[in-house]
């Protein structure tokens, strides 16, 4: 979680503007008594709310992703990245009955899984870019973001899955896409901007371009995370299609409650 509920200041604030770590954080669903503290303080990590587990989110509430589980978590199942693109679930393998007289442990580890372009982007967000995602691969090589470092020293676009997060420019009903504004660092720390075209449908477009205005009252400057197979078209321009809806994450990267 990127917000939450001051009780300092009983508003809505972001975590990377956190500046009272005494004060209390609480979940933005007012019917739920969840309390956060915070992490990726002066590191690698971007700054972000994690729930305490004395303090649970309610049954139901729409902010108890589970995701926060990752963090400092070994007992991860990954799925790959084709796999989250094409939205294939493989069938988890359960192990046999075995019936013993011994009392189960209550704290026993329990599987958190990975399967979504929603569970990917968190989990890329809040951890570090030389995080292991499974392989040699790391977050850096999954994710183009502010704090992405590009392998060389000019960044001109690439080709490939990636998931890339960008800021809102424009949208075009007609040319069916969105332009967003990517930015990554040289190793040398010199900042890169991509111009990162998504073509999806209309009707997606709409729901975004709805999301965003009715959320913020204007299109511009806010974050898309999209997984997608991308190609440099040109010189600092990438491009995608989309035809999964759920590989575009919008409500979630922007992660802020409609009241």
């Amino acid at each position: 979680m990127f917000y939450a509920i001051s009780k300092k200041y009983n508003d809505v604030v972001c975590a990377s503007n956190v500046t009272d770590l005494n004060d209390t954080f609480l979940c933005l669903n007012s019917q739920c008594k969840a309390e956060y503290f915070i992490k990726g303080i002066n590191s690698e990590r971007k700054a972000h709310f994690c729930h305490k587990h004395s303090t649970p989110h309610v049954q139901g509430c729409p902010y108890d992703m589970g995701l926060t589980k990752y963090l400092n978590n070994d007992d991860i199942v990954k799925s790959s990245l084709q796999d989250i693109y094409a939205h294939i679930r493989k069938p988890i393998k359960k192990a046999p009955t075995i019936h013993v007289n011994k009392q189960p442990k209550q704290n026993a580890s329990r599987k958190t899984y990975i399967n979504t372009t929603k569970d990917l982007f968190y989990f890329c967000t809040t951890n570090s870019l030389d995080t292991i995602y499974e392989n040699e691969t790391t977050i850096n090589d999954i994710i183009v973001d502010s704090r992405n470092i590009c392998s060389k020293g000019l960044f001109k676009g690439f080709s490939g899955l990636r998931l890339v997060v960008g800021y809102t420019i424009i949208y075009n009903f007609p040319k069916k896409f969105i332009l967003l504004k990517t930015k990554a660092v040289t190793k040398y720390g010199e900042i890169r901007v991509l111009n990162s075209t998504v073509y999806m449908e209309t009707h997606q477009i709409k729901e975004i371009k709805d999301y965003l205005f009715g959320t913020f009252g204007t299109f511009t400057g806010y974050p898309v995370a999209v997984l997608g197979k991308w190609s440099n078209s040109r010189l600092f321009n990438i491009e995608c299609t989309i035809n999964e809806p759920t590989n575009v994450i919008y409500k979630f990267a922007n992660d802020i409650n409609k009241r």
